[in-house]
C-alpha cells in the first residue's frame, strides 16, 4: 500500500479493508492503510478492534457482494471534508475463492479540473475555434449529472448539470440530451441542439469516458 501511493502521487490513500472477524485477535475489524497528504507523506495507520464503521458502509457491503473491481461514486475526503475523491475497489480472495477483503485506492479528483482547463485552453488556441468564442466550458459529469469538474470549485460534487440544463430548457431539448448522456451515447454534429447553459445559448457536445460511467460535456456558445 505504501508503494502504491509512493509510485502514484495522485492517489490520496490506499487500504485493505478485511471482512468482519477475519483477524479475531485484532477485534471485529481490521483495515491497515497508507495515507498521503501535503504535510504528511506515507503515513501508515490502521482501523482495528471495534471500530466497525466501514463494515457497515454501503461501499464496502456492495464491493464484497459484487465480487468485482469497479469505480466508486465520487465523495469528499473524510480527513478534510473538501477534497473530491473517487475510489477504485478490488476484491481480495482467499485460497477457497472467498472474498476476504477489499483493496481500495482513493484518487484525488483535483487534477481532473486542471486537465479539463487545459483542454479548454487547447480548444481556444486552435484557429478554427477562435472564430467562435473564448467562452466554451468543459465539464466531467457523473452518471447522474453531478459535476466531477467545474470552473467554480464550490459546485464540484454538489451541483448537477442535468438539473441545470433542464431548468433552463424552454424548447424540450434537454431531456433528449440527458437521456443520451446517461445511456453513454456521444453527440453528433447533425443532431446537436442549441440550449441554454449558464444563461447563454450553447451547442452542447458530449462523449462518454472509457472505463468509467462518466461523460465529458463541452458547451460552446452559439453565435
Amino acid at each position: 500500500m505504501e508503494r502504491i501511493i509512493v509510485q502514484n502521487p495522485r492517489i490520496r490513500s490506499c487500504g485493505v479493508s478485511f471482512i468482519e472477524n477475519y483477524y479475531p485477535q485484532r477485534g471485529r475489524s481490521f483495515c491497515p492503510y497508507a495515507w498521503n497528504e501535503d504535510s504528511v507523506q506515507n503515513d501508515k495507520r490502521s482501523i482495528e478492534g471495534y471500530d466497525d464503521t466501514y463494515l457497515r458502509s454501503k461501499w464496502f457491503v456492495e464491493a464484497v457482494a459484487a465480487d468485482s473491481a469497479y469505480w466508486s461514486q465520487p465523495f469528499f475526503d473524510g480527513h478534510d471534508a473538501k477534497t473530491p475523491l473517487v475510489a477504485y475497489l478490488q476484491p481480495i480472495h482467499d485460497e477457497q475463492g472467498r472474498v476476504v477483503a477489499i483493496l481500495g485506492a482513493d484518487l484525488s479528483l483535483d487534477f481532473m479540473t486542471g486537465l479539463v482547463q487545459s483542454l479548454d485552453s487547447i480548444f481556444r488556441s486552435n484557429a478554427w475555434y477562435i472564430s467562435l468564442t473564448d467562452e466554451a466550458t468543459s465539464y466531467v459529469l457523473a452518471h447522474d449529472g453531478t459535476y466531477i469538474t467545474h470552473p467554480d470549485h464550490r459546485r464540484i460534487l454538489k451541483g448537477n448539470f442535468f438539473v441545470h440544463i433542464k431548468d433552463a430548457d424552454t424548447r424540450g431539448l434537454a431531456k433528449e440530451a440527458i437521456q443520451h448522456m446517461m445511456e453513454g451515447q456521444k453527440s453528433y454534429s447533425e443532431t446537436d441542439k442549441v440550449m441554454r447553459v449558464n444563461r447563454v445559448e450553447n451547442y452542447l457536445f458530449y462523449l462518454p469516458l472509457m472505463g468509467i460511467d462518466w461523460t465529458l460535456a463541452v458547451a460552446v456558445p452559439w453565435l
